[in-house]
């Protein structure tokens, strides 16, 4: 039998990348209180992490939007360009309507602010679960 909600039986696989080695520890150290995460990569620059998605195989990605060489957005595009792309939050300090334009144009499936993650991290991590599961059991046909 499964359970009531069968999202909440299974933790979302999360990548986390961000250049800021305190924000990354931070991020992992919060994250880690939830059972319904569970963190299978975490990168400190964009090359990094494209490197090893496919080897992580998450479901949402945690991506800073400002980093050295390969910038959160340039890699968000790269990543949502991928078959089977997992869905990608930006984290920022820049809060401006542009940047969310930005992010959103780049294939960001939510743009946070990094000030206020520990209130709307996880919810937003939950939408984003539960309407991934949604859009695929729309696709799949039915017995």
């Amino acid at each position: 039998m499964k359970p009531a909600n069968e999202n909440a039986a299974r933790p979302i696989r999360l990548v986390i990348v961000d250049n800021d080695a305190s924000f990354l520890e931070s991020a992992v150290h919060f994250l880690s209180h939830f059972v319904e995460v569970c963190i299978v990569g975490r990168a400190h620059s964009a090359v990094e992490a494209l490197a090893r998605l496919d080897d992580w195989r998450p479901e949402i990605v945690l991506m800073d939007l400002s980093m050295p060489g390969i910038g959160g957005l340039e890699a968000t595009r790269r990543i949502k360009a991928r078959p089977h792309a997992p869905q990608v939050v930006v984290l920022t300090v820049f809060v401006e309507q542009e940047f969310r334009v930005l992010a959103q144009f780049a294939g960001a499936d939510a743009l946070l602010a990094k000030e206020e993650l520990v209130t709307t991290l996880v919810p937003a991590l939950r939408r984003l679960r539960d309407s991934a599961k949604s859009v695929r059991s729309e696709s799949t046909p039915s017995a």
